[in-house]
């Protein structure tokens, strides 16, 4: 069909010149009013010739028609033309009695009939000049069904007529963008052409546009480039070859990875034919393609077949999540079979987890198609805010009025925003005539708060493929019910979108009315209103209220709001009774007894207006008012950071107990008065805004951590997108910490620079830590990274360390199965020539206490570099007290950490021992903290094992008993294993390649020494020797169960035992 009009289209314009040359192939009606010509493939008739044609002689020797106007050009194709001969279709020449010039020609219609279907072309106006040598055609303006349609073409007049020109299509309406370029050349046998476009976003839409169209860089999505030939005799064949590159934006820009890498570039190639039917063989594949740093690998192919699709193969992978399908489609017999295994969801995109494994096949004619599916989906994830454990299910759906639809899906512990897991199942029964939809959801084993969700729907599509519904059913049961009341209506169409009306929601304790709501196809339009309606009453999967909230405000409100090629509406909100109460630290509930609190929202022509005041007994008082304008785009309205600003704000704050805090900060206290007076004229990137910020009675209060700081004061005030802040000042303890410098926002990104001074200040008091500082800081935050620099002394310090914690593992365990944690680093802090020192004062006193340690320290060290990085220090912090182990305390005589390289790594110079003995022994520590350096010492110098007995027993090795040897052995290996996890011994046993090593005994006569090794996982074989004695056996032990095993042993002594073990928990 595109061929056969491709020759009609260029057939029109030669009409005008052949009517004078093949004059006896025209008939004329006696109205003189219709011209007919026969070309054997097609028939055309001009109707309605105006009168108001001129013909003069041209100063070039042509003829000059000038405004040839007709009222309709009727062109029919003939369904079955005589077969083709050898140069059939295609004079030498078009013979023309004289040169000829055709201005401005105009038809009103072009009526184009191939069988029982009709294509219209309106308002054709063109040009046309043309001689023995060549014709040259204008096509100034054609209107089709696909677009306006113009043209400049240049044709050789002699056989195989060279073509060599240019075709434009331009389309923009609301429901398509494009306007296109299309280079012919080539001949009229074999037509070349080629395009190159780009695919961008124009307002709120998706367009396809020419090559060197003008575009900012965030509105371009891909490039096109399209080349082809198209032989125009016999069976028509055809050859296109089509490169999609940078393309990844298309997915959205905001699910992109953080380095911009990501891009899909892919070949197409169709060959084949197209006459006597499509016979076209078509194959699909990326090139170099990635997709969240990894490669992105998709081949495909597949041949056309008149109105079948056959040899359909289908390969895609991305990391280890493979897409396979094979088969045909739209015959009776077809089965297109699929099958997917993604076994990680977050290679798709980054907040998303899971694995999914599905498959199913696709039967039938197109006119007739049948789905038949199942699926399994386990651990899912989406943006952390849901995660189903198990989601299950299979479904048959055929997409004809009369075939079942059926679907049963299952979802096993099913979260939403960290409320309590539940189980659902969704049902489809019916057809696409009439159906029923169906969830419900159960409560699991482990649910506190027991509730049910029970949502029914009937409908049914239409022929015109509208989706029309009623829900008939809306129901949550729990600790804070919802009941529909009545019926809503619901309707679904790609023209409509999705469309809901008169829904009336019950709660515990109030209304809400959505009278309407239709989102779809661009447009938004919502109606309805709140009566009354408790936020403590709404679930809290809908809603909950800030942590440190609670109460019972009632709130009425209503909104009207359409947003199509503009937004345009109002919403009000208002408290209408009711109060807010604040949970303070100590559990106690403070009202705000509020006076006033309302909210309104207009849009008019994309412009905002956002306005509200509080007003409250402890609140204060608050007001705001901000305008803005939003941008309509191809996803909806946005609102840009160029977009202009205007916002105002007043505030007279009793109290700020009501800020809202993270979870994070629970517990934490924030009170005082603050007064505000602010004014902004900018755009969202640069508000330009002015003004005065004062603070006084300031607060900020963490109990947990020993944080209280109070008296506070703050003087600053705005001026240029800048917080000046003139003195900001907290007491703690007996002292007080200041503050002065500038906060801003540059590209979104926080710009601060403050510089500290702290006197006598207490930082943090509490039972087991303590710090009171003196000095000055100075920092500088440029986004993500904080700069320190300056000196700082802490004059009285207290650290008691925590007891020896259960053990952990170390970074480099990896637990399969686990849900991998994402380390994220929010801020990174650059430290430059930061001194920090300890004690160094007189009268100061820092104590670093617990697991054995009762230690005094001072001294100062220098810090330089980033902390996520190579962070190095140079200095020496002495230390002086005592240490507690095996029992005894030992002194610290010497004790210093130099730091000269990374901060974790000081060099070691420590010296304890144990007093008032004979014999002073204890331990010396060199090396460095990564690899120490441990041998016992001792006053005077005795042997090794003397100053092991000096420090554990407090004698030597002469008055060791029976009953303390096996201590003493202890000891030893612990001393030497020098603080690592595993023992001395099991280190010797793992270098040996054994499963066990151990020296044991209660004295020199009965120690002994015994290794094993486990063989297979059920048997074990041993040796035991004595040092000194006789004993020196063999054993061999056969686990039959979990509790009976056999042994036998031989050697000095023999024997064969069976063994019951049981244990006591």
């Amino acid at each position: 069909m595109l061929t056969r009009l491709l020759k009609a289209a260029l057939t029109i314009a030669l009409f005008y010149t052949m009517l004078t040359a093949q004059a006896a192939s025209i008939s004329i009606s006696s109205s003189v009013d219709k011209i007919s010509y026969d070309l054997g493939f097609m028939q055309l008739s001009l109707e309605n010739i105006g009168s108001s044609m001129r013909i003069s002689p041209a100063a070039e020797g042509k003829l000059l028609v000038e405004d040839v106007h007709a009222k309709r050009l009727l062109i029919t194709l003939v369904q079955d033309p005589p077969p083709a001969t050898a140069g059939s279709g295609l004079p030498d020449r078009i013979n023309l009695p004289f040169p000829i010039r055709i201005k401005s020609a105009r038809i009103a219609e072009v009526i184009i009939l191939d069988g029982e279907q009709r294509h219209t072309l309106t308002d054709v106006a063109f040009n046309l000049d043309a001689d023995d040598r060549q014709l040259q055609l204008e096509l100034v303006h054609a209107g089709t069904p696909w677009g306006t349609l113009s043209s400049q073409l240049s044709m050789n007049n002699a056989r195989p007529f060279a073509l060599d020109g240019k075709l434009f299509l331009e389309k923009s309406d609301t429901a398509q963008i494009y306007d296109l370029e299309l280079d012919i050349a080539g001949d009229l046998q074999r037509l070349q052409f080629s395009s190159n476009a780009l695919l961008a976003r124009v307002g709120k839409q998706i367009a396809l546009l020419r090559e060197h169209s003008k575009i900012t860089s965030s509105a371009m999505l891909g490039r096109v480039a399209i080349n082809g030939h198209l032989g125009l005799e016999d069976q028509l064949p055809l050859d296109v070859r089509a490169r999609f590159t940078e393309f990844a934006p298309l997915f959205s820009s905001a699910e992109l990875s953080a380095n911009g890498h990501d891009r899909l570039d892919a070949d197409l190639l169709l060959q084949g034919q197209l006459a006597p039917q499509a016979d076209l063989r078509i194959s699909f594949a990326t090139v170099n393609s990635v997709w969240q740093d990894a490669p992105l690998n998709l081949q495909a192919s597949a041949r056309l077949l008149g109105r079948a699709v056959d040899q359909i193969e289908l390969n895609a992978t991305l990391k280890t999540n493979r897409l396979q399908a094979h088969g045909s489609m739209g015959k009776p017999d077809s089965t297109l079979s699929w099958q997917a295994g993604f076994d990680d969801l977050s290679a798709f995109k980054q907040s998303m987890s899971g694995r999914l494994n599905a498959q199913g096949k696709l039967t039938g004619p197109f006119d007739s198609l049948v789905l038949n599916m199942e699926w399994l989906a386990e651990q899912l994830s989406m943006n952390g805010d849901m995660q189903i454990e198990k989601l299950s299910g299979k479904a048959a759906l055929g997409n004809t009025h009369d075939t079942p639809l059926n679907m049963e899906m299952h979802a096993e512990s099913f979260s939403l925003a960290g409320n309590a897991p539940f189980n659902a199942n969704l049902t489809l029964g019916g057809s696409q005539a009439q159906h029923q939809i169906e969830l419900k959801t159960i409560e699991t084993k482990q649910s506190t708060n027991p509730s049910r969700l029970h949502v029914l729907i009937n409908g049914g599509i239409a022929e015109s493929g509208l989706w029309q519904g009623q829900l008939e059913k809306l129901s949550y049961q729990g600790d804070k019910p919802v009941e529909m009341q009545g019926k809503a209506r619901l309707q679904y169409g790609t023209d409509l979108g999705f469309s809901l009306e008169k829904l009336a929601l019950r709660f515990a304790s109030g209304y809400l009315h959505i009278d309407q709501l239709q989102n779809g196809n661009g447009q938004l339009t919502t109606q309805g209103r709140l009566d009354k309606l408790d936020l403590a009453a709404l679930p809290q999967l809908l809603f909950t209220l800030p942590a440190n909230m609670t109460g019972n405000p009632l709130f009425s409100g209503n909104w009207d709001i359409k947003a199509d090629d503009e937004a345009n509406g109002r919403a009000d909100i208002r408290l209408v009774g009711g109060d807010i109460g604040i949970i303070t630290a100590d559990g106690s509930i403070k009202q705000l007894e509020m006076n006033e609190l309302t909210a309104s929202l207009l849009l008019e022509k994309n412009r905002v207006s956002l306005s509200g005041q509080g007003i409250g007994k402890v609140l204060g008082e608050l007001r705001f008012a901000l305008a803005t304008q939003l941008e309509p785009t191809a996803s909806g309205f946005v609102l840009n950071h160029r977009a202009p600003l205007e916002v105002s704000a007043d505030a007279k704050l009793k109290s700020l107990i009501w800020l809202p805090l993270p979870e994070s900060m629970t517990g934490t206290v924030i009170d005082g008065q603050v007064n505000m007076a602010l004014q902004g004229k900018g755009t969202i990137a640069q508000p330009a805004l002015t003004g005065t910020l004062q603070g006084q009675s300031l607060t900020l209060s963490v109990p947990s951590e020993g944080v209280n700081l109070n008296n506070g004061i703050l003087d600053a005030s705005f001026s240029n997108d800048q917080l000046l802040i003139r003195q900001a000042r907290f007491e703690g303890g007996d002292g007080f910490l200041t503050a002065s410098g500038s906060l801003s926002l540059q590209d979104s990104a926080p710009q601060l620079a403050l510089q500290w001074h702290a006197e006598n200040f207490t930082a943090v008091s509490r039972t087991d830590r303590m710090m009171i500082i003196e000095g000055d800081l100075d920092t500088r935050l440029n986004g993500k990274l904080m700069e320190m620099s300056g000196e700082v002394e802490i004059t009285r310090g207290l650290i008691e360390l925590a007891g020896e914690d259960k053990p952990t593992l170390g970074d480099d365990v990896v637990i399969l199965g686990a849900e991998e944690e994402m380390e994220e680093h929010p801020l990174l802090l650059q430290v430059s020539g930061l001194q920090i020192g300890v004690g160094n004062k007189s009268g100061s006193l820092f104590v670093l206490r617990g697991r054995g340690l009762d230690s005094t320290l001072n001294g100062t060290i220098t810090l330089n570099g980033r902390t996520d990085q190579n962070l190095r220090a140079e200095g020496a912090i002495n230390a002086a007290g005592t240490y507690m182990a095996y029992g005894q305390v030992l002194n610290i005589e010497r004790g210093q950490l130099v730091f000269s390289g990374p901060v974790d790594n000081p060099g070691l110079n420590i010296l304890a021992l144990r007093q008032n003995l004979a014999v002073r022994a204890g331990v010396e520590i060199r090396g460095t903290a990564i690899n120490p350096a441990v041998k016992l010492v001792s006053i005077p110098e005795v042997s090794d094992s003397d100053k092991l007995a000096w420090l554990v027993l407090g004698h030597g090795m002469d008055r060791v008993g029976q009953d303390q040897f096996a201590m003493l052995s202890l000891a030893a290996g612990a001393l030497l294993s020098q603080g690592q996890s595993v023992p001395l011994q099991t280190r010797f046993a793992r270098a040996a390649g054994l499963d066990t090593f151990h020296v044991g005994g209660s004295d020199a006569e009965s120690a002994s020494v015994s290794l094993g090794k486990r063989l297979i996982p059920n048997l074990y074989l041993s040796y035991e020797k004595e040092v000194t004695g006789l004993l020196n056996v063999a054993r061999l032990t056969y686990d039959l169960t979990s509790n009976w095993s056999v042994r036998t042993q031989a050697g000095s002594e023999s024997a064969v035992d069976v063994l019951y073990t049981f244990s006591f928990k």
